[in-house]
């Protein structure tokens, strides 16, 4: 009967033990990972390897011409992106059905091995 009692106190002051939030859980607060996050800017040159939009009057005739021979369709907005150091032009235009279609030309007027894309 002795080792039946000192069994539930153990048992009862584990359970207790257990229970009881210790004072560092209370303080820290719930642990978010937006904290660690920065919100950085890209440098200018990183705005123009990533491609900025420009005005189609911006674009020269030859990238145009080409844009249009392979789309097929009239040229409704276009992006200038540096790739190695080469200005690259991506434009888009729309079919028939609404279907949207890019194409990637260097500034000599060849299509970017990439070719058309249809979204």
């Amino acid at each position: 009967m002795r080792s039946t009692t000192s069994g539930m106190v153990v048992a009862t002051l584990a359970a207790a033990c257990l229970a009881i939030p210790t004072a560092s859980a209370q303080q820290q607060g719930p642990v978010t990972r937006e904290s660690n996050v920065q919100k950085v800017q890209p440098s200018p040159e990183a705005k123009e390897r990533l491609g900025q939009e420009i005005a189609l009057s911006e674009v020269p005739p030859k990238v145009m011409q080409t844009a249009q021979r392979e789309l097929k369709v009239a040229v409704t907005r276009a992006e200038k992106m540096m790739v190695y150091t080469q200005p690259v032009y991506e434009l888009t235009g729309q079919d028939a059905t609404g279907q949207e279609l890019k194409v990637k030309v260097n500034d000599d007027g060849t299509v970017m091995p990439s070719g058309t894309e249809r979204r």
